[in-house]
């Protein structure tokens, strides 16, 4: 992850050195409004928050410091970062902010597996695992090279710590499927749709299809004259006006001050240009 003047020779680099990602985020201010520093102040922020987070395993070298602004340029870069940061997740990037966990914690899963104890639940970006939870220390040799590779990465980057006979979660962290999460903390594949299961012992499997069903027995039956909403009323010949975003790009042919973000869905990795 990193800034620059001239995108397309800092990916020709990069695909001759970098091996790990299959495709890069560039954003760019569209009305030329980002100047050097502002650029550098983004790039230590979005560094300094994928670090946090620890959703990504960063490949920057050294970490960026914050330039120093004056206090109206640094609440510019702060509006940017904010509309920057509402559209990576669009572009498929959401290591930025830490797993946040929904609902009430009477409705976690739970996962048992060899003597360890997990607790997650279902979000919009995958399946979140609590903090506390459990993880085994023996896998099996017959584990998915990608469960293994994770295990080791998590307790590297330290969302796993050494507590004796296991490993413990340090924070929320958000797997990519149900599967994936109690593979890893089991220490073997596994079908996270039969293995994390309710207080009642229902798995998730049961308790998504009863879901399903109960949305197509609505759907099949809707309500005869539903109420009007209570506030609502249309309006015509005038709308809001919609928030200035950054522009946000895939595409490498730009040749401006801006910023690039390396990611590999594959290893989950984030570079520095």
């Amino acid at each position: 992850m990193g800034e620059g003047d001239s995108v397309l020779s800092r990916l020709d680099q990069h695909a001759k050195q970098k091996d790990f990602w299959t495709h890069a985020v560039v954003f760019a201010s569209k009305d030329q409004n980002l100047n050097k520093a502002h650029v550098k102040y983004l790039e230590a922020r979005l560094v300094a928050l994928a670090a946090e987070a620890k959703r990504a395993e960063l490949d920057n070298g050294n970490v960026p410091q914050l330039p120093v602004l004056s206090e109206a340029d640094a609440a510019d870069a702060e509006a940017f970062l904010a509309d920057l940061l509402l559209c990576l997740p669009v572009a498929g990037l959401n290591v930025f902010e830490k797993a946040k966990a929904v609902g009430a914690p009477s409705r976690a899963l739970i996962l048992r597996a060899k003597g360890i104890e997990a607790r997650g639940q279902e979000a919009a970006e995958g399946f979140v695992v609590r903090a506390g939870s459990q993880a085994v220390k023996q896998e099996v040799p017959s584990i998915h090279s990608y469960l293994s590779e994770l295990l080791r990465a998590l307790v590297a980057q330290g969302v796993l710590e050494d507590a004796g006979d296991f490993y413990r979660l340090t924070q929320d962290y958000t797997f990519n499927s149900p599967s994936t999460a109690a593979g890893v903390l089991s220490g073997r594949s596994a079908n996270g749709r039969e293995e994390w299961k309710d207080a009642m012992g229902r798995t998730l499997k049961e308790i998504q299809e009863a879901a399903a069903t109960r949305a197509d027995g609505d759907s099949l039956n809707p309500p005869s004259n539903p109420p009007p909403s209570p506030g609502l009323k249309a309006s015509a010949g005038r709308s809001n006006a919609a928030p200035r975003l950054p522009s946000v790009s895939s595409s490498p042919n730009a040749r401006t001050t801006g910023a690039r973000l390396f990611w590999s869905s594959a290893s989950g990795m984030l570079s520095r240009s």
